[in-house]
C-alpha cells in the first residue's frame, strides 16, 4: 500500500509534526482510516477455508477447501458441532458460513454421540482458544449409547474394518482422537455403527442419556464464559426424551443460553420440505431422515439466519 503523499510531504510531514504535536494524533487517525478501508476491501474478496474433522481413515489435520487471502485475528468464526445432520458438506454449516462470510470449523461426525462431541471439543480447546466474536452452534444428537474407546493396539483391526465399511457402506466406523495430554496416547472411539462396537460395549447404566446431557449443560456454561455467542439446536425430536429436552430448555432460560425450540427435522417436516429418503427406492420414515441440500438452505435462511439477527450477532 502506498503512503499518501500528504503524509510525507504535506501537512502531516515529520517536520510539521515537530512544530505542531497535535498533527501527530491526526496522522495516526489518517493511517487507521486508510488501513481500515484497505482491510474492508480485501475482506470482501476473501475466500475462507473450511476445516472439518478427518474422521475417515483416522488421519489428523484439516481439510482445506479454500484459501484465505487474509484472516484477521478478530475475524468471526462459525464453530459447528453435531452428528450427521451437521457433518456433511451439504448440511446447514456450509450455507450459513457462506452467508456470514466467515471461517467454518465443523466438528460434526456422522453416527457420533453427544459425549463424543464433548470429547472432541475438549481436545480442540486444549490447543485452541475461543474468541469473543466466534459463533458456536451445537446441534444436540443422541446420548442413548455410551462412547466406546479402544487403545492403539487395535489400530490394524480398526483400519481393516474401515476399508470394508468405506467400500460397502461409504461411511466411517471410528474416530481417532488427538493425543491425550497425560499419557501421550491416542484413543480410538468406535462409532455405534462399528462392527466392533457391541463386542467392547460392556457398559451397563440405567440412564446414560441424563448424565451425558448434564455434562453438556456444564460445557455450555463454560462456552458462554469464553464466548457469549452460543446457540443450541436439536437435531430431531426422537434423539432425546421429550422430558429431557424440556428440562434442558428450562435450564437454558435460567442461564441465558440461546436455543432454537423446534428440531431441524421437525421444522423441515412441518414445512413439507424434501428429505434424502424421498429419493431412495426404499424410503425410511421421515423422523429419522436427513433433509436435502435445498431443504437445508431453506432452514438456514428461514431459521438460523433470522435467529442470529434477532440476537444481534450479525
Amino acid at each position: 500500500m502506498k503512503i499518501p503523499v500528504g503524509v510525507l510531504h504535506g501537512e502531516l510531514s515529520s517536520h510539521n509534526m515537530l512544530k505542531d504535536p497535535g498533527l501527530i494524533v491526526r496522522g495516526f487517525l489518517l493511517f487507521d482510516i486508510v488501513n481500515l478501508l484497505v482491510y474492508s476491501i480485501r475482506i470482501r474478496y476473501l475466500r475462507l477455508s473450511v476445516r472439518t474433522l478427518p474422521f475417515q481413515g483416522g488421519k489428523r489435520g484439516s481439510i482445506p477447501l479454500g484459501s484465505a487471502i487474509l484472516i484477521h485475528k478478530y475475524l468471526m468464526r462459525l464453530i459447528a458441532l453435531g452428528d450427521s445432520l451437521t457433518s456433511k458438506d451439504k448440511n446447514w454449516p456450509n450455507p450459513l458460513s457462506e452467508q456470514l462470510n466467515c471461517e467454518l470449523i465443523n466438528f460434526g461426525i456422522t453416527a457420533s454421540q453427544n459425549l463424543l462431541q464433548i470429547q472432541i471439543f475438549q481436545d480442540w480447546l486444549l490447543d485452541n482458544d475461543l474468541k469473543a466474536d466466534d459463533i458456536v452452534i451445537w446441534q444436540i444428537g443422541m446420548s442413548s449409547d455410551p462412547v466406546i474407546a479402544v487403545g492403539p493396539e487395535h489400530t490394524n483391526r480398526v483400519e481393516r474394518l474401515e476399508r470394508i465399511m468405506q467400500n460397502k457402506f461409504f461411511m466411517s466406523h471410528y474416530f481417532m482422537r488427538d493425543e491425550n495430554k497425560i499419557d501421550n496416547e491416542r484413543r480410538i472411539n468406535l462409532l455405534h455403527v462399528s462392527p466392533m462396537y457391541r463386542k467392547f460395549n460392556t457398559t451397563s447404566h440405567p440412564n446414560p442419556e441424563a448424565d451425558v446431557l448434564q455434562n453438556m449443560l456444564f460445557i455450555f456454561l463454560m462456552i458462554k464464559k469464553m464466548c457469549p455467542r452460543l446457540l443450541v439446536v436439536l437435531g430431531a425430536d426422537w434423539m432425546i426424551k421429550k422430558e429431557h429436552w424440556e428440562n434442558m430448555k428450562k435450564f437454558f432460560g435460567e442461564k441465558n443460553i440461546d436455543f432454537v425450540d423446534e428440531s431441524i427435522v421437525s421444522w423441515c417436516i412441518d414445512k413439507k420440505l424434501q428429505f434424502l429418503e424421498d429419493l431412495m427406492e426404499s424410503p425410511t420414515s421421515h423422523p429419522r431422515g436427513h433433509p436435502t441440500e435445498e431443504s437445508v438452505k431453506i432452514y438456514t435462511d428461514e431459521v438460523l439466519l433470522p435467529k442470529l439477527k434477532s440476537l444481534g450477532w450479525i
